[in-house]
């Protein structure tokens, strides 16, 4: 049975060292990756670059289902709405898992200073803001069965 790994949670709340750790036959789906295949690692970004990566996320995803591949899809930006449609759209025979990672405002502040004065790349506060609240009224419960049967654990950090 292939599988459909979602992980929701902020920048910098360490999904992508959860993505690193993972066996290399899963593909990684990302915004993150979608921004660097279509614009470069290091382009400012805008609402209609956004509605376009996420246009090329749904097309890799579709891609890697027709494929039959283990799938890790990365959800920064993710709510109730979102992991609905992931699963709704997934196919019959994934084994589907719902993965939070928690990570307090003040943590991903500071780490997103860190990576503007490492690396140049910059999140306005004002994203990370709203992130935050999105990903503070997402209904975890509605997906502790799914998870559960799964044997999944809930992050902290």
């Amino acid at each position: 049975m292939r599988t459909l790994i979602i992980l929701v949670g902020l920048p910098f709340s360490k999904k992508d060292s959860y993505c690193k750790k993972l066996d290399k036959s899963y593909t990684v789906i990302s915004r993150e990756v979608s921004r660097g295949h279509l614009y470069g690692y290091d382009k400012e970004t805008n609402t209609m670059r956004e509605m376009e990566i996420s246009r090329d996320m749904n097309f890799r995803l579709k891609k890697a289902y027709l494929s039959g591949l283990d799938i890790v899809h990365n959800a920064t930006n993710c709510g109730n709405t979102v992991i609905d449609r992931l699963i709704a759209e997934c196919p019959a025979e994934y084994e589907i898992r719902v993965k939070f990672f928690d990570c307090s405002l003040l943590r991903a502040i500071l780490l997103n200073y860190w990576e503007y004065f490492m690396r140049g790349k910059w999140i306005p506060l004002y994203v990370l803001l709203a992130l935050k609240g999105g990903y503070d009224t997402i209904d975890k419960e509605r997906y502790r069965n799914l998870n559960n049967e799964l044997g999944i654990a809930q992050q902290h950090y």
